[in-house]
């Protein structure tokens, strides 16, 4: 995909998050094929080669998540970090050992992402929790309360910084 593409498709998706209250890909991905329609045109093939990448990508993550047939508990398929930052994918009844071990620390490394994520995600909540729950503030309204000197936000503050380390609203 072009960066002239990426751009445009960059461009229309925060238009719509800007202009609207919420938004769906299919509503998004509708307008970019209007707008953008020439460009659309000249990126065909590359379009679909990312839409076959996408759809494999798709297939192997369902696949990486079925059951085996076979006993133990893996998975139908296995993904393996390889040496380009890339990951190749094999059936779980054809790995060897370390093939295995490969695709249990990929899977130990994609859990402490995820658990990081998660503790930051509730630490931001946290933080909120005391302006927004109970209201029909949203996030950006309450993230402006610290500056109008509410002594609720200010303190959602101290415990953002305190959980994150962040200096979240300064």
């Amino acid at each position: 995909m072009s960066n002239q593409l990426r751009q445009a498709i960059r461009d229309t998706w925060h238009a719509a998050l800007q202009s609207q209250h919420r938004t769906s890909i299919p509503e998004v991905a509708d307008a970019i094929m209007l707008k953008h329609d020439d460009l659309i045109k000249r990126q065909g093939r590359a379009l679909v080669l990312a839409a076959i990448k996408r759809y494999l990508n798709c297939l192997a993550k369902i696949e990486t998540d079925r059951d085996s047939l076979l006993p133990f508990g893996f998975p139908e398929v296995i993904a393996i970090p390889d040496s380009s930052n890339g990951y190749f994918y094999m059936q779980t009844a054809k790995a060897r050992w370390d093939d295995l071990v490969a695709g249990q620390r990929l899977r130990d490394e994609n859990l402490l992402r995820a658990q990081q994520k998660l503790d930051s995600y509730r630490a931001a909540l946290d933080a909120v929790r005391p302006i927004m729950e109970g209201t029909r503030l949203t996030l950006a309204e309450a993230y402006q309360r610290p500056r109008d000197g509410c002594r609720h936000a200010q303190e959602a503050m101290k415990i953002a910084r305190r959980n994150t380390g962040n200096e979240i609203g300064e």
